[in-house]
């Protein structure tokens, strides 16, 4: 299992998704009080994702890589670890244990 150090700034975390071509969505964040910043339609490998919700303050997420309601991977998904879209999406979120990014 990969280990991280903490989450990203989030000016990082923005330049992460939008280096993926993720667009970023912080209307909510910024003008209704959400916790959440949107990042729509990007890519990571050859893995197209629809949406990721990303708490800037803790790092916790939920991602939708199909657009169909219930498929989901979060923080939690276990399962996902070794799948390296996963894996490169971990990496966009939190610095690597030993990083100084």
């Amino acid at each position: 299992m990969k280990k991280f150090q903490g989450t990203r700034m989030m000016s990082d975390l923005i330049d992460q998704f939008e280096s993926h071509a993720f667009a970023t969505d912080r209307r909510e964040y910024d003008n209704q009080g959400s916790d959440f910043i949107a990042f729509r339609n990007g890519w990571i490998g050859t893995k197209f994702i629809v949406l990721c919700l990303v708490y800037p303050w803790n790092g916790r997420f939920i991602c939708n890589p199909t657009g169909r309601i219930g498929e989901h991977v979060t923080e939690r998904s276990e399962e996902m670890e070794g799948t390296s879209w996963y894996d490169e999406l971990l990496s966009m979120i939190y610095i690597p244990e030993g990083g100084t990014e």
